[in-house]
């Protein structure tokens, strides 16, 4: 963190006392280094429950969802149908040129 002056130190710690004690002690380190320092605490007491119900919530959502926001399976393609030549082609003569 020393070398590089516009260094960042992000610290997620839990929103406990636990989480508390280790913020400050990686707040003193960045102090101590010279870098910046800013620190994220999650929304519930720790970080675990928080993603815990982020993911309950998706599950939930992904269950009440409507229909046709899921994408359909689809099997194996059929190969395209041939294209049918324009009326006349075939009239043209060997070389295949088109009459008026």
């Amino acid at each position: 963190m020393a070398s590089r002056p516009d260094a960042l130190l992000l610290a997620a710690t839990d929103a406990n006392p636990q989480g508390e004690l280790f913020a400050e002690r990686l707040r003193a380190l960045a102090v101590e280094t010279g870098c910046d320092w800013s620190r994220l605490r999650p929304p519930e007491e720790d970080w675990n429950e928080t993603l815990k119900i982020r993911e309950k919530e998706k599950r939930e959502r992904k269950e009440d969802g409507v229909p046709h926001s899921h994408r359909p399976r689809q099997g194996k393609l059929r190969p395209a149908e041939p294209a049918l030549d324009p009326a006349g082609r075939d009239a043209g003569g060997p070389e295949g040129v088109m009459k008026d």
